[in-house]
């Protein structure tokens, strides 16, 4: 279906090309053929160019289902050269050119030229209006189209004249060289009014100027049905300063789901008209589209753009020359979108936020644990891309509490809370600062230094972790989530070596989400990703892509580090790979985003060298939380139906104050490996266990349900061998 549209998109782009004809005078010439050489070259170099639109590749999941793709859609088009009449700039530009004329009679003529033209013009606009009421469009609408393309062009030929008539002022000094083209016309006004003070004079200079926007033809009305094109055509036939032709439309059949990820398009900006300068055929137009900043479609914008054809024919109309248009790559991502959809149908329809949960936003990064592939990256709550343009200013208002431009999986920053215990229990027992035997008591009393035992909180101090069992190990401590244990344990642990481990599984630095290979001479673009933080003062203007860049941690912070807090920072993806790390037996693996035939990323995988005892210590303290009675995640995971799938659950809970949410993170594995992890937090939860851990649950059981955990094996789904087991150490 996508292919048949492009190529009718294609074949109507050509058919409905508008070449003027010439009305060559007859003249008395001499037969000689060096005289017609040179008509045909003047014929030639007179001519006309036309330049056929880009089409856009498509954005596909790791399934080849298209997330966005181009439709053609045919739109009723008209001339600037008749829309222009109705700019009272340009009316007074026309009347004051005329009044100027010295001569009176050729003044009087060109006075009542310019006046008649100005009827012939409004009567061509009020045919334009009568007959779009035919199609349901009101009057105020066109006439707003009109308005706005109007003063889009008269800013870009005002932007002219204030670069030939400016070049001392500060603003132009300032943004002089290649910055010149993101001066903004709001900025250039009073610069150019400041300096040609008479605005007659300015009118008359800005009116002077030609640019290729007034002689292209922009769209005022979408013909929804095949009967609207055959009245439109019949409507406007042969009707000057009008034409319908198709255009592409950029579609989201999947409508807001992954809206964040996959992103948008929108008007070319001033930065985006710089990316492909060079290229006349690729360049933008003012009245086209790119990628907005922020998901795949900015991302991936030089794959993703096409170039246009081009028509070069003689003043008869003869072709001359030809360019066929390429249409842009097409990007593969791993993610799976009908999996993406269940976790946000979920989430909104079947587990609404529960009202003690003040905030509205969730977030959700599954991968597949062997390839390192991201499945899924949910961010609610989210936005409609069709009315995104409409209602952007609201939607990146940062008052607007439920920022939903904002991609919460990758790019905004959480403290862990008790998902962070596995690492720190690592840490521990690696550096020797514990043993997986050594218990730290949890007695049902107040921490000399906070924090106190979150279940000595709750039972207005009655109860503690002592009160289920006596020792209180490393399993134990994970299985029950102690604050008693893991505060004391990081204050064990010397500031750098703590660190170092958070930062060996990707805490404080971007997670390297591997781009396509573009294409020489552009640069390689990424999705905004907030890097995190183990430390209170990370790095200010650059990446961290070395552990010498983290400052080191401060006396005193360790306590709330190795619960989560204090000056600990994450994102969901972190949390999510850091849990694919121990259930890859601590081989570290970079995530995928990108399945590019011919341009794969590189592996990246990094063994941590965690001993064969401290792997086992953990799995077991995980296990023990889903599966063991007393685990933080029990009584949620105790009636999964797992085991008749062949499948093991794995994870950890985790809640935070200040900000206040809740944490659920793990792994599901089978008896042959495969398996996916997973991180979810809930904004406003209050406890782990019950405001996300079931979302844990369920999200697990989608994954076994689309055969990537499970005997419910899919061919293809598992796009790494099963790991050899190690060698102990």
């Amino acid at each position: 279906m996508y292919n048949k549209r492009i190529k009718t998109l294609i074949i109507l782009s050509c058919l409905t090309t508008i070449v003027p004809t010439a009305r060559l005078v007859q003249l008395q010439l001499i037969h000689h053929p060096a005289v017609f050489e040179r008509i045909d070259d003047l014929k030639a170099r007179r001519g006309s160019r036309h330049q056929m639109q880009t089409l856009r590749g498509q954005i596909l999941d790791r399934k080849g289902r298209p997330l966005a793709y181009e439709e053609a859609v045919f739109r009723l088009y008209v001339s600037y050269d008749l829309t222009q009449h109705v700019d009272s700039r340009v009316a007074r530009a026309n009347e004051i050119k005329a009044f100027r004329i010295k001569d009176p009679e050729t003044r009087s003529a060109a006075i009542e030229e310019v006046e008649a033209l100005r009827r012939r013009r409004e009567g061509d606009l009020g045919l334009l209006l009568d007959k779009c009421e035919h199609f349901g469009i009101s009057p105020n609408r066109i006439n707003s189209v009109i308005r706005h393309k109007n003063n889009v062009i008269w800013d870009l030929r005002m932007l002219q004249v204030w670069k030939a008539e400016c070049r001392d002022s500060d603003l132009y000094q300032a943004y002089r060289g290649d910055r010149i083209a993101s001066v903004k016309a709001s900025q250039a006004r009073p610069d150019l009014e400041a300096t040609i003070g008479d605005p007659d004079e300015r009118l008359l200079l800005i009116n002077a100027i030609n640019i290729l926007e007034m002689h292209e033809q922009w769209p005022v009305l979408e013909l929804k049905s095949d009967h609207d094109v055959l009245a439109a055509q019949l409507e406007f036939l042969d009707i000057e300063h009008f034409a319908i032709a198709p255009e592409a439309v950029r579609r989201y059949p999947y409508g807001q789901t992954a809206a964040q990820t996959i992103g948008w398009v929108g008007p070319v900006t001033e930065r985006s008209m710089e990316l492909f300068k060079g290229d006349a055929l690729r360049k933008y137009r003012v009245n086209e589209l790119c990628g907005r900043f922020g998901g795949i479609e900015y991302m991936a914008e030089p794959l993703l753009r096409g170039r246009r054809g081009e028509e070069r024919r003689d003043l008869d109309g003869n072709l001359l020359e030809q360019t066929d248009p390429q249409m842009g790559q097409d990007v593969q991502l791993t993610l799976d979108i009908e999996l993406q959809r269940d976790i946000e149908n979920l989430i909104l329809f079947e587990h609404p936020h529960d009202l003690h949960c003040r905030d509205t936003g969730k977030a959700v990064v599954v991968l597949d644990i062997e390839s390192g592939d991201l499945l899924a990256l949910v961010s609610l709550p989210t936005f409609d891309r069709t009315t995104v343009r409409k209602n952007y200013d609201w939607l990146r208002d940062p008052s607007n509490s439920g920022t939903p431009l904002l991609n919460r999986a990758l790019n905004k920053h959480y403290p862990p809370g008790s998902v962070v215990k596995p690492l720190i229990c690592v840490a521990g027992l690696e550096t020797q600062a514990i043993t997986p035997d050594e218990t730290i008591g949890c007695p049902p009393r107040a921490a000399p230094i906070p924090p106190n035992c979150w279940i000595f909180n709750q039972s207005n101090g009655q109860n503690c972790h002592d009160f289920y069992w006596t020792d209180n190990n490393a399993r134990n401590a994970l299985k029950g989530s102690c604050n008693i244990y893991f505060s004391q344990l990081a204050e064990r642990i010397e500031a750098r070596a703590l660190q170092e481990w958070l930062f060996k599984f990707g805490y404080g630095r971007q997670v390297p989400l591997f781009s396509p290979t573009v294409p020489a001479g552009q640069q390689r673009r990424s999705l905004r990703q907030a890097p995190g933080r183990i430390s209170g003062q990370p790095p200010k203007n650059q990446p961290v892509t070395s552990f010498d860049q983290i400052p080191v941690l401060e006396k005193g912070h360790r306590r709330l580090v190795g619960i989560g807090q204090g000056e600990c920072f994450v994102t969901p993806l972190q949390v999510a790979n850091s849990m694919a790390t121990l259930a890859r037996d601590g081989h570290a693996l970079t995530p995928r985003l990108f399945l590019m035939p011919g341009d794969p990323s590189p592996r990246n995988e990094v063994d941590l060298q965690i001993s064969d005892r401290t792997l086992h210590t953990i799995l077991e303290g995980l296990d023990a939380v889903v599966n063991e009675t007393h685990g933080t995640a029990y009584e949620t995971f105790q009636e999964s139906g797992f085991a008749a799938d062949r499948v093991r659950a794995y994870g950890k809970t985790g809640s935070t104050q200040g900000p206040e949410n809740a944490w659920f993170a793990g792994f599901a594995k089978d008896d042959s490996g495969r398996g996916i992890a997973l991180a979810v937090v809930v904004e406003g939860g209050q406890s782990g266990s019950r405001d996300a851990a079931p979302l844990g649950r369920k999200i697990m059981r989608f994954c076994i349900n689309r055969g990537y955990v499970g005997h419910q094996i899919r061919s293809g789904d598992s796009l790494r061998a099963k790991a050899q087991p190690r060698a102990s150490r």
